[in-house]
């Protein structure tokens, strides 16, 4: 595939960032845009940067129609499960009124969505691995806005032939090889992270639940390596570019692991013990979650590399390591 001018949005975001590092070692030219109220100025290493909101639809328009992108990868939105609970109105403000704004302006001016969807949407499935195909439930404020958003694309393609991909997240993890980004979030609500964080800072880490239908009573998930992630994305911008019909694909490593087995493979890699206190459940979190990816591999030509559980937790060590006293 030629160089292509690509739009990030929310490129200064953990996902983000490491899609704008993997993109532009391929040759690409990058245009990361964000507002920073979660990203970090210091993750925007590789492209153009523009402190800009997408809602601001005009400012948003006369940009991106002075790039001419080739493709726009739309990652900027509110990304907590339980924080959407407790602010739905921001979260549809957010994440609706940003997508209305990027999918205007995209279908006017004829550019193809990338948009980081995640696996929310589904909710408590009856059957695993979910597939594409399973019932679509959010069971948070998040998810349903998630949900939405690939509706407006779906219903813009229809009556405007805007072409699109929707990648579907399980959950991100670990961190650049190289060490120069990582996931950090504040505040930090994601299991690795604050697995990391108890151990350095000697602080007992909260699981919420241990009575889930699982064999330790702890909720299991599917951890996808944030560098997976990155080239998945690009993965899809060479399939629409062969052109690929719009779709929607399930991103994980195709199996779940415990909340458990990660505090005890990170008790393994760093040889230290981490105190935990066990809490009741939260709502909108289901007992299991990981996913069918055979039509990612099918279709996008794409399967994880890098996503076994060691792999993911040694890289996530390694970067926190480095990077405790910067964030």
């Amino acid at each position: 595939m030629y160089s292509q001018r690509i739009v990030v949005t929310g490129g200064a975001g953990y996902i983000g960032s490491h899609f704008c590092k993997y993109a532009k070692s391929k040759g690409h030219q990058i245009f990361t845009i964000d507002n920073l109220s979660t990203g970090y100025k210091e993750f925007v290493k590789w492209g153009d940067f523009f402190l800009l909101d997408v809602r601001e639809s005009n400012k948003l328009y006369d940009l991106i129609s002075k790039i001419k992108p080739n493709y726009l990868v739309h990652f900027a939105a509110s990304a907590y499960v339980q924080e959407s609970f407790i602010n739905p109105l921001d979260y549809i403000s957010n994440n609706i009124g940003g997508m209305e704004s990027v999918t205007r302006i995209c279908t006017e001016l004829s550019i193809p969505i990338i948009f980081s969807s995640s696996c929310s949407v589904y909710g408590e499935v009856k059957s695993l691995p979910v597939n594409e195909d399973s019932e679509l439930i959010p069971l948070s404020p998040y998810g349903e806005t998630k949900l939405l958003c690939e509706k407006i694309l779906k219903w813009c393609e229809k009556s405007s032939n805007l072409k699109y991909v929707s990648l579907r997240y399980f959950n991100a993890a670990g961190a650049d090889f190289d060490k120069e980004i990582g996931e950090n979030h504040n505040p930090e609500t994601h299991l690795i992270p604050l697995v990391i964080k108890s151990i350095n800072k000697g602080i007992k880490l909260k699981i919420f639940g241990n009575n889930y239908n699982t064999k330790d009573g702890t909720a299991v998930r599917d951890y996808i390596h944030v560098n997976d992630l990155a080239r998945a994305h690009l993965n899809a911008i060479e399939y629409l570019n062969s052109n690929g019909k719009s779709d929607f694909f399930n991103l994980g490593s195709g199996s779940g692991t415990s909340i458990m087995n990660i505090i005890n493979t990170l008790e393994s890699i760093t040889g230290l013990k981490i105190k935990k206190e066990f809490c009741p459940k939260r709502i909108g979190d289901p007992s299991k979650l990981f996913a069918d990816i055979k039509k990612a591999k099918n279709i996008l030509n794409w399967e994880p590399k890098y996503s076994k559980i060691e792999t993911i937790l040694q890289s996530a060590w390694d970067w926190h390591k480095i990077s405790i006293n910067n964030y």
